[in-house]
């Protein structure tokens, strides 16, 4: 079967999903759905195309593309990628990106399109069905996040994925909320549950509760993003209303934007507070990390499963998480975790102060959360589940 993934090369979710995928049964061909980003140094075994094959052309609008298998990138220079992409905004390069889907379909012939991210992979797969008069492939669609739960309350995005639901065969969504605001836009057709569309985890890996109880650590973890939906601002602000129970616990934020490095630095100055600021050096290091901390702490406006909660609970870390996720079927409040208001810091700072002093509560959640990650998405679990899931979408 011939399969064309239409997603950001630079996403470690789709890379971990395609190398789920059993390249000896399916040819694997890749769509960029960002005009010279550059792709992710571990996508490997596919077959790229939308790159430019002259630069010229390129320049006076012509749609004239190259394919390449992953051995043959034509540059690898960060600065290049970097150049390009703010170049390719400035000389509007993307005003031929359908045309390029288009030519990309037209010449390999995929037995399935997948595209993975609403925004920018769904959209531009809804207007090449939009405007193509033949047949199209059969279309698989997966949600990143806050693709629904955040953009349908914006009339324009609203349009555009009541417009993507329309050409969608099959659904691949996070959770029931996903999928309940998928048919609100009027989707109709098949839908399946992928909690983690970055695939599974090697249980191997991690240690669950059979490391140091979760009562007996000292560190905290507080996720450091600040954007339109991420709140790390509120999540600092509340460890400044709890500082008393921190005392004798190490607070560390990782992933911190840029203006919440400036606030850790001004409250730790004006508090006196001692908090960290994490960088990691690779995923081991991460799950060294989690594997020390009692609790972890993350404030979103909106999002689907983040990642990092799977590992936290894999970890034996409790999570202390914004309920503005589909969290709530993983998790249970006030028994395997808390849910907070992403921007109420006093009822934030009330949970991480709950979650600080009482042990039996995190020690109980433990080997609960463990098994309630590890029985859906063992890595073996999952990748049987990518590579039945193609053929069984086409046959049925």
């Amino acid at each position: 079967m011939r399969i064309l993934i239409v997603g950001m090369p630079f996403s470690i979710h789709i890379v971990r999903w395609i190398s789920l995928i059993d390249k000896k049964e399916h040819e694997v061909h890749f769509f960029s759905s960002f005009y010279y980003a550059k792709p992710h140094a571990a996508l490997s075994d596919v077959i790229f195309h939308d790159y430019p094959d002259n630069f010229a052309d390129r320049l006076k609008g012509k749609s004239t593309y190259r394919t390449f298998s992953n051995k043959k990138r034509p540059i690898d220079s960060s600065f290049f990628w970097k150049w390009m992409e703010k170049g390719s905004r400035f000389l509007k390069y993307r005003k031929d990106h359908l045309a390029c889907l288009a030519q990309t379909i037209e010449s390999i012939r995929p037995d399935v399109v997948h595209t993975m991210e609403s925004q920018h992979a769904g959209y531009l797969m809804s207007e090449y069905v939009q405007s193509n008069q033949g047949p199209k492939p059969f279309w698989i669609h997966t949600t990143f996040g806050i693709d629904l739960d955040y953009f349908q309350y914006f009339p324009e995005h609203k349009k555009k994925l009541e417009k993507m639901f329309t050409g969608i065969d099959l659904y691949l969504a996070e959770g029931d909320r996903d999928i309940n605001l998928a048919r609100g836009l009027g989707f109709k057709g098949r839908v399946q549950k992928f909690p983690s569309a970055g695939g599974g985890y090697d249980l191997g890996k991690f240690s669950g509760n059979h490391g140091l109880a979760p009562s007996k650590r000292k560190l905290i973890l507080v996720k450091g993003y600040q954007d339109s939906v991420r709140r790390g601002l509120s999540a600092i602000r509340s460890l400044v209303l709890c500082k008393d129970v921190l005392q004798h616990f190490d607070v560390v934020v990782y992933s911190c934007a840029n203006e919440v490095k400036d606030y850790i630095q001004y409250i730790n100055s004006k508090e006196g507070m001692n908090i960290g600021m994490y960088e990691s050096t690779g995923y081991d290091e991460w799950l060294k990390t989690l594997s020390n901390a009692r609790i972890s702490v993350t404030c979103n406006l909106s999002d689907g499963i983040p990642s990092s909660l799977f590992e936290s609970m894999l970890m034996g870390v409790f999570p202390v998480q914004s309920y503005a996720t589909c969290a709530d079927e993983w998790i249970e409040h006030g028994k395997t975790g808390l849910f907070i208001p992403p921007e109420d810091p006093e009822v934030i700072a009330a949970a991480i102060r709950q979650a600080l002093t009482d042990d039996s509560l995190v020690d109980g959640a433990a080997p609960l959360n463990y098994e309630k990650v590890a029985s859906a998405l063992s890595s073996d679990k999952v990748q049987t589940d990518v590579r039945n899931l193609y053929t069984q979408a086409v046959n049925s």
